[in-house]
């Protein structure tokens, strides 16, 4: 911890704004600032708050207030990073880690605003050991990714008129909405898995699944739901911000200072944070500091999903697939077909498995090309290495899928979800 410690001394005492001996030797540092963009303040005991920026020790208690159009990181020493969005504010109220066990317990506070999470060493025990309150309630984590947003009526209304409507908050509370974006335990991925448990005194609440949220107003029960397609990809959109690719140098340079002074505490922070090195999981949550937002769909009519919803939830890189079990084939009980979709190359493949006539797969260069409003894909025998067969994909909704195929004179069709 010494090492770690005078790392980060050594990296950020070149910076102006070093904080004064006396509080760093009194004070317990959490961790460091990054991605500062526009107007974020930092208000400290005994002391006017003022402009941070990035790579500056964060300490218990001190208060981040960002302004519109603005954000910033906080990268805590167990690998806890916090994604802050405009209009927000957010306090690190108690913070204990000892990096030999890499336990301790962490909270924090979020009065207003938006804000992303991705855990860290700390949250891979009890829930109790990080927490989060919130203007509604608290939540309990264990490791993995999750996005809260504390809104108005109006705007709970806008976003999720449904859920809002059985909330039914009072004028002029709180809204606060809060999803798992990150693995869960009851995903079909490889990625380490993680939950967390909203609670208040009319309620409580377990997410347990990407897309599982949560709506909660002041003396109303919480009210649980699966996020529309894009939901949690809408609501994330003020962290990226407008303003970001105008960066100037020396924003840059601060936060090349401060990624700098956490590279070796960090290490591969996906390892053990519960945030996956899963493509499609990165692509869902990645803070997109650099990149352009991904386009925001609109949730679409009645059961059916576009291509460009799923972009939405999966985001405009990586893959995902899916295995599906077919039903309907007399002379072939264990027939199965495999769906996969690369979203960079807008293109998705058909694959089957104990077919009537044995196992076939999409034709290299033959995938099905998708388009924003793609709902699905049909394929014949020309894009399938089998005679007289046919596949069908329909998109239904959210990360659902239907697939039917005709092979050998028989169809066989099933449901699956998309991972």
């Amino acid at each position: 911890m010494n090492r770690i410690a005078t790392t980060l001394m050594t990296a950020l005492a070149a910076t102006t704004l070093w904080t004064a001996p006396s509080l760093a030797q009194d004070a317990t540092q959490a961790g460091v600032s990054a991605a500062v963009r526009g107007e974020v303040a930092l208000a400290r005991a005994n002391a006017v708050g003022r402009q941070i920026v990035s790579a500056e020790p964060i300490f218990l208690q001190d208060q981040i207030t960002s302004g519109a159009d603005s954000g910033m990181q906080i990268l805590l020493l167990d690998e806890t990073v916090f994604t802050i969005g405009p209009e927000s504010e957010m306090t690190i109220d108690e913070f204990v880690y000892d990096p030999a066990t890499r336990q301790g317990s962490l909270a924090a506070s979020m009065g207003k605003g938006v804000m992303r999470f991705v855990t860290g060493n700390i949250s891979a025990g009890t829930p109790e050991n990080m927490t989060i309150k919130l203007p509604v309630g608290t939540i309990g984590i264990r490791g993995t990714i999750g996005v809260v947003s504390v809104l108005s009526p109006d705007q709970a209304q806008q976003q999720f008129p449904q859920q809002t409507s059985t909330l039914n908050p009072s004028p002029g509370q709180p809204v606060v909405f809060a999803a798992l974006a990150g693995p869960g335990p009851l995903t079909q991925t490889n990625a380490n898995t993680g939950s967390f448990n909203f609670s208040s005194p009319n309620g409580s609440v377990d997410l347990n699944r990407p897309g599982g949220a949560v709506l909660a107003s002041p003396g109303q029960p919480p009210v649980f739901f699966i996020a529309p397609p894009g939901a949690i990809q809408q609501v994330s959109a003020p962290l990226r911000g407008r303003g970001q690719q105008q960066q100037s140098d020396s924003e840059q340079q601060q936060q090349q200072q401060a990624e700098g002074a956490q590279s070796e505490q960090m290490g591969n922070a996906n390892e053990n944070s519960g945030a996956s090195s899963d493509p499609i999981l990165q692509a869902l949550n990645d803070p997109g500091e650099t990149q352009a937002p991904l386009p925001v769909p609109e949730s679409p009519a009645g059961d059916s999903t576009t291509f460009n919803d799923l972009v939405g939830i999966f985001g405009s890189t990586g893959s995902a697939s899916a295995s599906v079990p077919l039903s309907g084939m007399a002379s072939a009980p264990n027939a199965s077909a495999s769906v996969s979709i690369s979203f960079s190359a807008r293109h998705m493949s058909l694959s089957g498995s104990n077919m009537p006539g044995g196992s076939f797969n999409t034709i290299s260069g033959m995938e099905a090309q998708l388009s924003d409003t793609s709902t699905g894909a049909n394929f014949s025998d020309s894009q399938l290495n089998c005679n007289n067969c046919s596949g069908t994909v329909k998109f239904t909704g959210g990360t659902g899928l239907n697939v039917t195929v005709t092979e050998g004179g028989e169809t066989g069709s099933g449901s699956g979800n998309l991972h």
